[in-house]
């Protein structure tokens, strides 16, 4: 698979927006906080549930303020499109410990559970049809 520049893939929409420098400092200090906590957890041996709510909290204050972000069924998280479990979901996470390299993409394999089409449109298909 030919390898892209991240701008080469963004949206050039995207590229127009232009964060304020405080959001900026926010996303990141959000972040760090976030990798701390899952470096902290797979260190402990903790199982991958104990990933969604590091995980959870970085989105809940950067980009998913007005969203719900719980399971469902069995995926590791989802992000409603409102706050409510009525509304459809609009993003699917997998949650993988850094630790598991197994199950990991690389860049001569790209077909690893953490990042596996189908599955995501298997969780997806479940939620709009069953």
């Amino acid at each position: 698979m030919k390898k892209i520049t991240a701008r080469k893939a963004l949206n050039p929409a995207y590229r127009k927006h232009k964060p304020l420098r405080k959001e900026v400092a926010s996303f990141i200090e959000h972040l760090k906080e976030c990798i701390e906590a899952v470096k902290l957890s797979d260190e402990k041996g903790e199982h991958e549930i104990h990933l969604n709510e590091p995980i959870k909290r970085f989105f809940q204050n950067t980009f998913y303020k007005d969203n719900l972000i719980n399971t469902k069924d069995r995926i590791d998280l989802a992000i409603y499109l409102d706050k409510t479990a009525k509304s459809d979901v609009g993003v699917i996470i997998e949650a993988k410990r850094p630790s598991n390299k197994a199950e990991f993409i690389s860049e001569s394999n790209l077909n690893k559970k953490a990042l596996q089409v189908h599955r995501p449109k298997i969780g997806w298909l479940k939620i709009k049809h069953f």
